[in-house]
């Protein structure tokens, strides 16, 4: 109880200072050559130093992403295409190591309860392609289909931020407030083991569900700023496709990293556990 207790109120915690820890727009981002680096001035060493490392690596990433889709744009090369996919994605696992793309939410969230390893990866993949679609949205919807300008396209972006942070404090709250209860629930994954107590189980297996899918949501629904920028140069250079394959694959090397984060979770509850 005094667990789940301490969990559910870092879950609150995490969702009320993640506009200070990992704003997508800090500073103002327009193309994709000129992605804003994360502030790592007041960081302390090591973690400075590795921020920065993280930061040179990306820099060079979003500029070999920039150059492949020229190549693509000029020469409607197949082999750039696929350079284009394998960068993209190696980009995504570094960009989600930094701060952002729910990971300590995530890494919280299974900390309160006993889940498959398959469950972390699930949640994990299912957020990520969520941040996909609401980037592809975000550029796709207000753009192609609003005649709207880029740059109300990335306005949008702080009020989906916003909705985000809103649902994951909302997430945690009620979080705590069942743990201030005692209505924690099952202690079991579902989906393994059945309830002894049918009528009760199926009330947790409800919530348990339910609580999955807001969490997916949650962490989803705020776009990978990465994919925007790539989708709004993919836009104005006319090669769309080209953009859309590269934010799928982003979103696939996000949810590797976003994984790892929920099998800590999974696992440090069995550790505890034991």
């Amino acid at each position: 109880m005094r667990f789940r207790f301490l969990a559910a109120l870092l879950i609150g915690w995490l969702a009320a200072s993640a506009p200070v820890l990992a704003s997508p727009l800090a500073g103002g981002r327009s193309a994709l050559p000129e992605e804003s680096a994360l502030s790592v001035g007041g960081l302390p060493e090591p973690l400075r130093g590795v921020l920065q490392s993280l930061n040179a690596v990306q820099t060079d990433l979003n500029q070999r992403m920039a150059a492949q889709l020229r190549d693509i744009r000029d020469q409607g090369s197949v082999a750039a295409g696929v350079w284009l996919c394998l960068i993209a994605f190696a980009y995504g696992v570094l960009h989600a190591v930094g701060p952002g793309h729910g990971k300590l939410v995530v890494t919280s969230y299974f900390l309160t309860r006993r889940a498959r390893l398959v469950r972390g990866v699930l949640l994990a993949s299912t957020a990520a392609l969520t941040q996909a679609l609401a980037a592809i949205l975000l550029v796709g919807v207000p753009v192609l289909l609003l005649n709207l300008t880029r740059a109300d396209a990335l306005a949008g972006v702080r009020y989906l931020e916003l909705g985000s942070y809103l649902l994951m404090t909302g997430i945690g709250m009620l979080l705590l407030v069942h743990a201030l209860r005692g209505e924690a629930g099952c202690t079991h994954d579902h989906s393994s083991m059945p309830c002894l107590h049918h009528g009760r189980g199926l009330v947790g297996l409800r919530r348990e569900e339910a609580g999955f899918t807001l969490m997916s949501l949650a962490v989803g629904a705020r776009p990978c700023s990465g994919a925007v920028l790539v989708l709004l140069f993919a836009l104005a250079n006319d090669i769309v496709p080209a953009g859309l394959l590269a934010v799928l694959a982003m979103a696939v090397g996000v949810a590797l990293t976003t994984s790892l984060s929920s099998l800590i979770g999974i696992g440090a509850h069995h550790w505890l556990d034991r």
